[in-house]
This record gives C-alpha cells, structure tokens and sequence, in this order.
C-alpha cells in the first residue's frame, strides 16, 4: 500500500490559521520538508505524517492546543473542493456526516465514521 496523503489546499488553511498566532508559514512549512509553492493546484497532495507535523509544529508554536478552531475558520468551500459544498448544502447534519463517511479518503482522519439505518457514530 503507498503513502497516505491528504489535500495540499488543506495545508494552506493550516498555514492562514499560523499567521493568526504569529507562526510563519514558511517555517510550518520548512519544518514538515513541504514547498508551499507547489501545492498550487487542486490535485495537489500531501504526505499525511508531513500534515502531522505541520500541526504539532503549530499547536507546539502557538501553545494552543485549540488551534484546529481556528484552523477550522480559514477553510473555503474550495479547501476541500466540491465535498465541502456538498456538505454544507446538506438539509442535515446527518446529510452532511454521510457525505463526509463517502469522502474520507480525500481526507484522512483521526476517526472514523460508520452509519447504522438511524444513527452514524464517531
């Protein structure tokens, strides 16, 4: 099996929340061995263990261990392209949790989803 990765526009989201806490990007970036000039186009993908690191770099940084709240307020509907329009027009939460469990593999998570007919768990 090859290297997980992950969305590179993802990164960049995380990169915006480090200026919040007076973080340079370009240190994140430096520190995880990513170049933030290449990933510049939507099929752009990043090792998983490099997006690890760039987030232990930060919450360690930032000494904000919350800092995927603020991560989370730079994120575009285009941060994860048509899955994220997708589930914000979801009519429902659970809408939008399905959707998410159908795309995981666009993005990896420290979780996963599974549905029941009338429930969906963490």
């Amino acid at each position: 099996m090859g290297q997980k990765t992950t969305l590179a526009s993802w990164v960049l989201s995380i990169c915006k929340s480090g200026e919040h806490y007076g973080v340079d990007p370009s240190y994140l970036m430096k520190v995880a061995n990513l170049d933030i000039a290449s990933q510049n186009t939507s099929e752009d993908r990043v090792p998983v263990d490099a997006m690890e690191h760039v987030w232990a770099t930060l919450v360690e940084k930032a000494q904000d261990e919350s800092v995927g709240l603020t991560a989370a307020s730079y994120i575009t509907p285009m941060t994860f392209h048509a899955m994220a329009m997708t589930i914000q027009s979801s009519a429902t939460v659970r809408d939008a949790l399905s959707t998410m469990q159908k795309h995981l593999s666009v993005i990896p998570m420290v979780f996963g989803l599974r549905s029941k007919t009338d429930q969906i768990a963490l």
